[in-house]
């Protein structure tokens, strides 16, 4: 306490006190929320840890007390469905994870569930984009060649398989422009 006091005082002597107040209310207004959220993970956690020697009946209210503390807040379902699982309650976590999904976090749910990733993101854009550019400048045989890794990291991808045809059409115009050119 005294270590406190020492700060606030030595403070004060080089900024004025209604500054050191003032930054002491905004710390802890920006710091609640984040307070708040913990508090709440814990007694998530500690609810989903109380299902593992309850009945079945008790396990239903337990987890439903659980999801209805996490809400709607994508990263406190999340929390709850990673407990579930780390405890072996099926019926919450997949009450959970149906939760996370109907929150737009598919990609979420995937990874929680060890299932491959969609074949979105940046990195597949880039290497799309790249391919076109290569399909743009008529560079078919690196072209190929990058669609083919491409296509074996996105099975499927509609973008891929429209890049697949833009390859082919280019070199059947090419072989076309060239057999009438020689005959």
């Amino acid at each position: 306490m005294m270590g406190i006091q020492s700060l606030l005082r030595d403070l004060g002597t080089v900024v004025p006190p209604w500054v050191v107040a003032t930054l002491m209310v905004v710390g802890a207004v920006l710091y609640v929320p984040t307070w708040l959220r913990g508090v709440k993970e814990k007694q998530i956690r500690g609810l989903i840890r109380r299902c593992v020697s309850a009945d079945r009946e008790a396990r239903r209210a337990l987890g439903d007390e659980a999801l209805a503390r996490a809400g709607d807040d994508d990263i406190l379902v999340e929390i709850c469905a990673r407990e579930a699982l780390r405890r072996d309650q099926r019926e919450i976590a997949e009450a959970a994870l149906t939760r996370l999904t109907a929150l737009g976090r598919a990609e979420r749910v995937r990874l929680i569930r060890g299932e491959p990733l969609s074949a979105r993101g940046p990195a597949i854009e880039l290497e799309i984009v790249a391919v076109s550019t290569m399909l743009d400048e008529r560079v078919w045989g690196l072209a190929e060649a990058r669609l083919d890794q491409l296509a074996a990291r996105a099975p499927g991808h509609p973008e891929v398989l429209e890049l697949r045809a833009r390859l082919q059409a280019g070199r059947d115009a090419e072989a076309s422009t060239e057999a009438a050119a020689s005959g």
